[in-house]
């Protein structure tokens, strides 16, 4: 890793942070991608596009007939977003005027509603099916929308899905820590939304007279 700086009139004007996977900006990107890159690129578009536009249709057609369970993806879409909009919070600190945290909080709410709405029609699309072949499996869910919270069961369901939950995340941070361990260049990065990285650090002033707005 090396940092490449820029400086004019004695003020830093220009940082940027290289990694061993980054590439000249000059150097020309368009080689061909290989058949398992492209493979993978519209599997995750069908996939995306199929979770967006089937569960509606789906959840609809039950609705229809009847089958499905309202208060319970009520229940479950409002969960999903009271705790999007947690984890958003835990992660960010966001300081400033209200004029200037509007933006940020408005697009953490509309992806929070994003997520509780596609969860809830996910389960109206899945609920009568699990309901009619693994009836077993919706015991301890239906024992907590009756506000058992207390129940046995559901303290075990939870306790597996919170194991299940840090067993999905140790096995991802294994792209990590495989390339390390084999000797090869790791790989690139996610994205990171600048709001993590600039919301602890930042905070703002009123502003003076003769300055605008300012961070320390």
């Amino acid at each position: 890793m090396r940092v490449e700086a820029a400086a004019y009139r004695g003020r830093p004007i220009y940082f940027q942070v290289l990694e061993s996977f980054d590439r000249p900006t000059r150097e020309p990107r368009d080689e061909p991608q290989s058949r398992t890159k492209l493979t993978a690129t519209w599997s995750n578009v069908g996939l995306s596009l199929g979770i967006l536009l089937v569960p509606p249709f789906v959840a609809r057609r039950n609705l229809r007939r009847g089958v499905g369970d309202r208060r319970g993806a009520w229940r479950l879409g409002l969960t999903v977003f009271l705790l999007q909009l947690a984890s958003w919070a835990l992660r960010t600190q966001v300081l400033g005027s209200p004029l200037q945290s509007a933006p940020v909080l408005g697009v953490q709410i509309a992806l929070a509603l994003l997520l509780g709405a596609l969860t809830a029609l996910i389960y109206l699309a899945l609920e009568p099916y699990v309901r009619r072949l693994w009836p077993r499996s919706l015991i301890s869910w239906t024992r907590l929308l009756m506000g058992r919270v207390g129940d046995p069961r559901v303290g075990r369901d939870v306790l597996m899905g919170a194991v299940v939950g840090v067993a999905v995340i140790l096995i991802q941070r294994l792209e990590w820590v495989a390339p390390a361990v084999l000797g090869v260049a790791p790989r690139i990065p996610y994205g990171v939304a600048e709001a993590t990285l600039l919301g602890g650090a930042r905070r703002w002033r009123w502003p003076s007279r003769r300055a605008s707005w300012s961070a320390r």
